[in-house]
């Protein structure tokens, strides 16, 4: 239960950090358990085939796994739009660093957002370019 793991858990959430502690200080061999969950999410992901390689994009997945009491790893699903959004002290620490990493692991160029907004400014100002954008409206 997310009440035994104290400022790491919850309402119904534990760290990933403070569920494998405790499943080792239980004996449970932590290091094959992460096996099995890497290989669970491995074959899901073969099994979606060929995805389209877009340059400029990146998805976050979210895999909802269970257990049963022989240590097997089973898929419940995966969420191609898992939320961020923050409810606790733990969802911010969590997810807060997920974002992070992904950030990291994705390393967006690097550009001037003044230039980038002078330049949507300068655009959205000029009547030439905003004539193709208009909508009738009523």
């Amino acid at each position: 239960p997310a009440i035994l793991a104290g400022k790491d858990g919850s309402g119904n959430k534990v760290s990933f950090t403070w569920l494998m502690g405790r499943l080792r200080s239980e004996g449970v061999n932590t290091e094959e358990l992460w096996g099995r969950i890497v290989d669970c999410c491995r074959k899901a992901l073969l099994a979606a085939g060929d995805v389209p390689h877009q340059p400029n994009a990146f998805e976050i997945f979210g895999f909802d796994l269970i257990f049963d009491k022989h240590r097997r790893c089973w898929l419940i699903e995966i969420n191609s739009s898992p939320s961020l959004g923050c409810e606790s002290e733990l969802d911010f620490k969590v997810k807060g660093s997920l974002i992070k990493d992904t950030v990291l692991l994705v390393d967006p160029p690097r550009y001037d957002r003044r230039a980038v907004y002078d330049a949507c400014k300068e655009r959205l100002s000029n009547p030439k370019t905003m004539k193709g954008m208009q909508t009738n409206r009523r």
